[in-house]
C-alpha cells in the first residue's frame, strides 16, 4: 500500500518525519483494532506444525541441530527464538507476545548482546575514524607487486571497489593465474553481471616490469617474505614512483623501518596487512613505522574502508595485532599434539566450539616455515 509520494529531492528531513508519523498512526490503528491484519492461510500441513503439540516437537527436532552446533551454539538467541516461538504457537496470542516481549528483554542486556554491540561499534568508528581521508582516494589507482594468492585476492577486492589495478609479477604463470583468479572473483562479487565484470576488466593492467605502476598513487607489494627481497623493490619502486606515491607492504611479520630503510622517503612506506582470503575477510592492518606520516596512514586506512575493510592502525611490534593474538592458540594446539592428541581431535574440538577451522588445518594452509617466521 502506498501512503504518500515525494518527489526524490525531499527524501530526508520533512519526508522522513511525515514517514515516520504514518507508521505510528498505522501501528496504533492496528493495535487498537481499528484496521484488520490480513493474516496468510495456511496449509493443513502447515496448521498441524504450528498448532499442535506433536507437530512442534518436530519443529523442534529439526531446527533445534541447526541452532547448538558451531558459532550458533556461543550465542543465546537463537536457542532462545525457537523456544519462544514454539511455546507460543501453544498459547493465546497475548500471552505469547509478552513473552517474545520478556525473551528479547533479557537477552538485549545479556553479556553476549553487549559484547556485540560493543564489537559492532568499535568497528564502526574504526571506519569512520578516516573519514576525512575518503575523498583522497576516490580517484586513487594502485599497483600491486605480486601474482600469488595474497596479490591476486587484493587486486580483486581493488577492481570490485572500481579502484584501477597494475597488477606486476616476473613470472608468466603466476600473472596468468593471478588474471584467472580476477575474473573468477569479480564474476562473484557482481553475481555474474558481464557488463559490470567487463568495466571492472578494463581497469585491470598486468605486467612484467614495474614500471606499469609508475604513476599509481599507492602501491602495495605482496611478494616474498623476505626482507632483502622487499628491500631491493621497496628501493626500486622509490626510484620511479612520484615521491607522494604511498607504498606499502603486505608484510605479515617484517619491520616496516627496516624495510624503508634507506630509501628516499621512508615517511610514505607504511605495512598494509591484509588476510586470505581477501575478498572475504573483513580486517586490514594498517601497520605504521616510526617514520610513517599521518598523511600515508590516513589515506591507506581509507582506502581500506572503500574496499569495505575494517582497518585498525597497529604499532610495528612482532606479530603485529592479530598474529600476536593467534599465536598463543596455535602454540596450544602444538602442545596438545605432542601430548598424544590427534589432529581430527584437536581441529573437530575448535570447529565445535565455532571457529571456522582448525589451528593445525590453519598451520597447514599458511604454511609452517611462514607460521614459523611470524
Amino acid at each position: 500500500m502506498v501512503d504518500d509520494l515525494v518527489p526524490a529531492t525531499e527524501v530526508g528531513g520533512e519526508a522522513d518525519g511525515r514517514a515516520l508519523a504514518l507508521a505510528i498512526e498505522r501501528g496504533a490503528a492496528i493495535a487498537r483494532g481499528r484496521v484488520s491484519v490480513r493474516r496468510p492461510q495456511l496449509t493443513m500441513g502447515e496448521r498441524f506444525l504450528s498448532f499442535t503439540a506433536v507437530g512442534r516437537r518436530i519443529v523442534q527436532s529439526k531446527v533445534r541441530p541447526q541452532v547448538e552446533n558451531g558459532q550458533a551454539a556461543n550465542y543465546p538467541a537463537p536457542r532462545r527464538a525457537l523456544a519462544v516461538v514454539c511455546d507460543g504457537l501453544g498459547r493465546p496470542f497475548a500471552d505469547a507476545l509478552q513473552q517474545e516481549a520478556r525473551a528479547l528483554a533479557e537477552l538485549l542486556v545479556s553479556p553476549e548482546s553487549k559484547s556485540l554491540v560493543h564489537v559492532y561499534l568499535r568497528s564502526e568508528e574504526a571506519k569512520r575514524r578516516w573519514s576525512s581521508a575518503r575523498d583522497d582516494v576516490q580517484s586513487v589507482s594502485v599497483g600491486v607487486i605480486g601474482g600469488g594468492t595474497m596479490g591476486a585476492g587484493i587486486a580483486s577486492s581493488l577492481l570490485a571497489s572500481s579502484v584501477p589495478v597494475s597488477l606486476v609479477d616476473l613470472d608468466d604463470g603466476a600473472r596468468e593465474r593471478a588474471t584467472e583468479h580476477v575474473k573468477e572473483s569479480l564474476s562473484k562479487s557482481f553475481r555474474g553481471d558481464e557488463a559490470r565484470i567487463q568495466q571492472a576488466l578494463g581497469r585491470f593492467e598486468v605486467g612484467a616490469s614495474v614500471e606499469i605502476a609508475r604513476g599509481c598513487q599507492l602501491v602495495v607489494e605482496a611478494i616474498v617474505e623476505k626482507l632483502e627481497v622487499k628491500k631491493k623493490l621497496f628501493q626500486r619502486l622509490a626510484d620511479i614512483t612520484s615521491p607522494d606515491t604511498i607504498l606499502a607492504s603486505n608484510t605479515s611479520s617484517l619491520p616496516i623501518s627496516e624495510i624503508a630503510a634507506g630509501i628516499s622517503g621512508p615517511q610514505r612506506v607504511i605495512g598494509m596487512h591484509f588476510f586470505n582470503p581477501v575478498e572475504r575477510m573483513p580486517l586490514v592492518e594498517v601497520v605504521r613505522s616510526q617514520q610513517s606520516d599521518i598523511r600515508s596512514i590516513a589515506m591507506t586506512a581509507a582506502l581500506a574502508v572503500r574496499l569495505g575493510k575494517y582497518p585498525v592502525v597497529v604499532e610495528e611490534v612482532p606479530g603485529f595485532l592479530v598474529n600476536r593474538i593467534l599465536s598463543p592458540y596455535l602454540v596450544e594446539a602444538a602442545w596438545l599434539l605432542s601430548e598424544g592428541y590427534t589432529v581430527r581431535e584437536i581441529d573437530r574440538a575448535a570447529t565445535s566450539f565455532g571457529m571456522p577451522m582448525g589451528p593445525l588445518r590453519l598451520l597447514d594452509e599458511v604454511g609452517l616455515d611462514v607460521a614459523g617466521h611470524v
